[in-house]
């Protein structure tokens, strides 16, 4: 791949034992907000999609990889906006996030002790 063309940047915050995502790219915005927590038995997941907009399931995808991952509950706002995206340029922007919030799922492991799955 070549270098990031789409500005996609991934920027994690720690709020306590949390954590929060935010992945922006182009014209940086809030197309949705996804939050997966978890008890003891499974990962529950709470997502808010401005109209739209076509963030959410990438967005939910990186929430629950990240809840299973660290253990902890994580909130993903995910905006990412290039003006008249064809579909190739989509797949592309798809693959840099889910390419840079694997390097970042990576990172916060290493932290953490944890070892990564896939």
């Amino acid at each position: 791949m070549a270098a990031n063309p789409y500005g996609i940047k991934i920027e994690t915050i720690p709020l306590g034992t949390d954590y929060l995502i935010c992945v922006t790219g182009g014209r940086a915005h809030i197309g949705a907000v996804v939050t997966a927590y978890q008890d003891d038995t499974q990962i529950h997941m709470q997502t808010q999609i401005i109209p739209g907009h076509l963030e959410g399931e990438l967005a939910t995808q990186i929430a629950k990889q990240a809840c299973t991952l660290l253990g902890h509950t994580i909130t993903v706002v995910m905006g990412i906006h290039i003006d008249n995206a064809t579909k190739q340029e989509i797949h592309e922007i798809i693959s840099w996030v889910e390419r840079l919030a694997g390097e970042e799922l990576d990172r916060l492991a290493r932290q953490l002790g944890t070892k990564r799955h896939g």
